[in-house]
This record gives structure tokens, C-alpha cells and sequence, in this order.
């Protein structure tokens, strides 16, 4: 890897870095959320009913269950999200977002389009979009398959 290529890499890895300390700081600022627990609901609010098995909830954030079950402590405990037990199986969890859960959300996904056009579109230039956007999507590729393989 030549120093150039050494040089993109660090200054991503900085970027990623300070985007996520700026987001994550106003985050917990304005709406008392971890950039996890932002994801949780994330994932929730997109789901059917808003609810999701504890498993694909986890699967979903890239998470174990067991630093999944840390992140919806607390939720629950802020009562953004309610744990039961399925009907039809009583050994599998279901994560469901409350209506506080869902205005919560709804004010930090505000936020963060806020923050995406501030701190990140406003950088790119029409032209420079779509080739980043490639880029991007060739890297996830990539990623996945060696992941996968």
C-alpha cells in the first residue's frame, strides 16, 4: 500500500470518526440517544408494526444478542421500546417501538438529515455524487462477499 493509499485510508477512518462524535454528541444533546440506541429505533420504525424478534433486531444492527439486550435495556427502561414474549413461541422475544419510542425517532431522524446535508452532502458537488455513491456501494460489495465467503 503506498503512502497515498495509506493517506485515504486515515483520512476516512478520521472523518467516519468525527462524523459520528459530532452526530452522536447532538444526539444525546437534543434527544438523550446513543448513536446504538438511534439505530434500535432506526431498524424498529422501519419494520412492519414497528416490531421486530429480538434476533432479527440484533442481526439487523450487526449486533450479538447480548450487546443488543444491553442497548434495549435501555429503551425499555426510557420506555421507548416494550419487550413481550411471541404468542406463538414464548422463548422468542419481540422488540416493539412505543408511540414515545416513535416521537423520539421522529425527532432524531430529523436530526440526523440534518446533520447528513451539513456535514457530509454539502462537501459533495453534484458531479462528485454519484461517484462517491459507486464507490461506496462497490466497497459494501466487496465487503459483504469476503465477509460472506
Amino acid at each position: 500500500m503506498g503512502g497515498g493509499d495509506a493517506g485515504a485510508w486515515h483520512l476516512f477512518l478520521r472523518a467516519h470518526d468525527a462524523l459520528i462524535k459530532r452526530f452522536e454528541n447532538e444526539l444525546k444533546t437534543a434527544c438523550g440517544l446513543t448513536i446504538s440506541q438511534f439505530d434500535a429505533l432506526a431498524h424498529l420504525s422501519r419494520a412492519p408494526q414497528g416490531q421486530l424478534r429480538m434476533a432479527e433486531l440484533a442481526a439487523a444492527m450487526l449486533y450479538s444478542s447480548g450487546a443488543a439486550t444491553k442497548v434495549l435495556d435501555k429503551l425499555t427502561a426510557a420506555g421507548l421500546v416494550e419487550r413481550t414474549r411471541d404468542h406463538h413461541d414464548r422463548r422468542v422475544v419481540v422488540v416493539k417501538l412505543t408511540s414515545r419510542g416513535r416521537e423520539v425517532f421522529t425527532r432524531a431522524s430529523r436530526l440526523h438529515g440534518r446533520s447528513i446535508e451539513r456535514d457530509f452532502t454539502a462537501f459533495l458537488s453534484e458531479e462528485e455524487r454519484p461517484h462517491v455513491v459507486d464507490f461506496l456501494e462497490r466497497l459494501t460489495s466487496h465487503l459483504n462477499a469476503a465477509q460472506d465467503g
